[in-house]
């Protein structure tokens, strides 16, 4: 029998999840990915719940129909913090690592004032998901939680606006010493917020959620390294917007319809 590909997949709304495929490139360089964005409907934050599952639950049966992947990296705060109970029902066989309680995980850790405040986009803060999480870890912590609702319109549009950026890092309180960036668009601006808050420890959770995939993949399981970026939006606008935010990548970036 034909030994079959079998690559890394990811999911998330718009670009946000490539910060954590670049960082898992970096860990793995060799491996085939699939990542599919769901620019069509962009952004989630705002989204109800059943919609976001939804959503979700067509891009991962894409993934698993059209390209037999071996693991998913849920590379989007808000789908882990209103579906991942829904996602990891759906599909028991198929190794799950997210980057929510990766992030969570980090923050417990990190903090020495026990303060902790999380940055996130409105659906992922409504759950609490990272407030429940860290406290998972750390129990009795002080966790502030921010939307930036216009961060991710903002990201998408490949502008970085330091007035937006700052209308929410000087709410952060002064007794935080870490803060989660709980949605995959942010860490683009890291350095912006690194300016704005150097007080600040800025958490991004793609790498611990990279170290969390790397002893569950099989690697015998590649046949070649291609390395696919999939959006539900216009192609050639998605691959402007990874030529602004990750200029070394070289994606082969193509159309998807999902429904």
């Amino acid at each position: 029998m034909e030994k079959q590909n079998k690559p890394i997949g990811f999911i998330d709304s718009g670009i946000g999840g490539l910060s954590v495929v670049d960082e898992f490139l970096t860990a793995m360089p060799e491996a085939p990915i699939v990542f599919v964005a769901d620019n069509a409907r962009c952004p989630y934050g705002n989204r109800e719940p059943e919609e976001i599952q939804q959503f979700a639950f067509e891009m991962i049966d894409y993934l698993i129909s059209e390209h037999d992947i071996q693991l998913l990296m849920i590379a989007c705060n808000t789908i882990v913090s209103r579906a991942l109970d829904a996602i990891i029902a759906r599909y028991p066989d198929l190794p799950i690592v997210d980057v929510v309680s990766n992030g969570a995980k980090v923050a417990a850790n990190l903090t020495f004032t026990e303060h902790v405040s999380v940055l996130a986009t409105f659906q992922t803060v409504q759950s609490e998901s990272y407030v429940k999480m860290i406290n998972r870890y750390h129990p009795n912590l002080t966790i502030e939680q921010f939307a930036p609702v216009e961060w991710v319109p903002m990201i998408e549009a490949c502008s970085v606006d330091e007035s937006l950026i700052r209308n929410y890092t000087d709410q952060l309180s002064p007794e935080s010493d870490c803060v989660v960036l709980g949605c995959t668009h942010y860490p683009f601006i890291l350095p912006q917020l690194k300016a704005v808050a150097p007080d600040k420890a800025f958490i991004n959770p793609a790498y611990q959620t990279v170290q969390e995939a790397l002893p569950l993949i099989n690697r015998e399981l590649f046949l070649g390294h291609c390395q696919l970026v999939l959006t539900t939006g216009d192609a050639a606008e998605f691959a402007d917007k990874i030529k602004f935010w990750l200029p070394e990548r070289d994606f082969v970036v193509e159309h998807v319809e999902l429904t």
